[in-house]
């Protein structure tokens, strides 16, 4: 069963690797990403996922990720 996860918190620190691991691991889809970045005074900034649940890249922060969610097949 997928777990349902409307937000994740990332902090700019974590590795792309380890969070795909991690989601990949629990099984987890989720649809917005929080990244707390210092260089916004720790102000959240929202990036929306597109429908396939793929996460792409953090260009406006210049920070680059790579996260991909288990999205239940439908």
């Amino acid at each position: 069963m997928t777990k349902a996860l409307s937000v994740l918190y990332v902090d700019k620190s974590s590795k792309s690797a380890d969070a795909e691991r991690v989601l990949k691991g629990a099984n987890i889809e989720f649809q917005r990403l929080f990244v707390r970045d210092p260089a916004y005074d720790g102000k959240r900034v929202p990036q929306l996922l597109t429908g396939d649940g793929f996460f792409d890249t953090l260009h406006d922060i210049g920070w680059y990720a790579q996260i991909y969610s288990q999205a239940p097949k439908k």
